[in-house]
């Protein structure tokens, strides 16, 4: 059963959407619409693929039942590499951490402020989210985790992948963008 947040005056916005048929929406305007080729926007499965959300371990809470692709929001960009290796770090120490002042309060004052400069300067170019809609399996995904499943996606398919530098740099909204070929463990 599709789930939309709403439908008024020929404006329609899903949420989430469990056959190909919801792909194609009667409407004047779809905000933030699902992809035409009904494939997860991380791993690239079809929706014939998927195993739809509920039941035994469902990762989402809410009712997503017999859904395929559910819409969250996601960063643009990947964190900078200074980052992406705090994150790294906290996370084989086992450190708890759910934000950036979580993250920083586990190192040294001369460290935090470092890391917290540089988060600030790509923040004020890069930190933008978007849509995306997501399976079963990929929605539960930390921000690295992300961004490797989705670089993986589009390595070695030619012009038919995604180029985030020409995507993000043709929709304005970074110039200069950081590598996105960085393998993240």
């Amino acid at each position: 059963m599709t789930q939309k947040f709403f439908e008024d005056n020929g404006v329609v916005s899903l949420r989430a959407i469990s056959k190909e048929e919801d792909l194609r929406q009667p409407c004047r305007f779809f905000i933030n619409p699902p992809p035409e080729d009904g494939r997860c926007d991380v791993c690239g499965r079809q929706m014939s693929e998927l195993t739809p959300f509920g039941g035994p371990g469902d990762p989402l809470p809410g009712d997503f039942t017999g859904e395929k692709l559910v819409k969250t929001f996601r960063l643009d960009c990947p964190y900078p590499d200074e980052i992406e290796e705090a994150m790294r770090k906290a996370k084989k120490e086992g450190w708890e951490f759910n934000s950036l002042e979580s993250l920083l309060a586990h190192f040294s004052e001369e460290e935090s402020k470092k890391l917290e400069e540089i988060y600030d300067k790509w923040a004020d170019r890069y930190e933008q989210f978007s849509k995306s809609w997501e399976c079963r399996d990929c929605i539960v995904l930390g921000d690295l985790e992300y961004f490797e499943k989705r670089s993986q996606r589009y390595q070695g398919h030619g012009n038919k992948g995604v180029n985030y530098e020409v995507e993000l740099g043709e929709r304005g909204i970074i110039s200069n963008p950081p590598s996105l070929d960085r393998n993240i463990t």
